[in-house]
């Protein structure tokens, strides 16, 4: 029976090494795609004209007046479930879809963003 313990706790203790080790890894692999994203969104916004000095200003320089951020983006945004979901948004008469992945921020800071960038679009066409 003493030979049966050490043996167990050893393969408990390899099994939990290996989980933490996949963990790891999983870890590093979602922060190189975060990574990746980011710097796709950065492109794309260095395309369209964004600047992240100041996102409180727009093009004039004048700072932007709040708006109430849409029901359905609030919706999405405290359902950690709906990693991915995409949502429908009107924009100054514009339809938009943005998706709302699993990660947590602050849905104000993304209706200002989804504004401003709908805006430079606008002023681009």
């Amino acid at each position: 029976m003493r030979g049966v313990l050490p043996t167990v706790w050893k393969e408990r203790r390899t099994q939990r090494m290996r989980r933490l080790e996949n963990e790891v890894a999983a870890g590093k692999a979602e922060r190189a795609e975060l990574r990746r994203r980011l710097e796709l969104f950065e492109r794309i916004a260095a395309a369209a004209g964004a600047t992240l000095d100041d996102p409180a200003q727009n093009d004039a320089g004048a700072t932007e007046t709040p708006a109430p951020v849409p029901p359905s983006l609030l919706a999405a945004a405290q359902d950690p479930r709906r990693s991915g979901a995409p949502v429908r948004l009107d924009v100054d008469g514009s339809e938009f879809i943005a998706v709302v992945d699993g990660e947590r921020g602050d849905p104000h800071e993304w209706w200002s963003a989804i504004r401003r960038l709908a805006s430079r679009l606008g002023n681009a066409s």
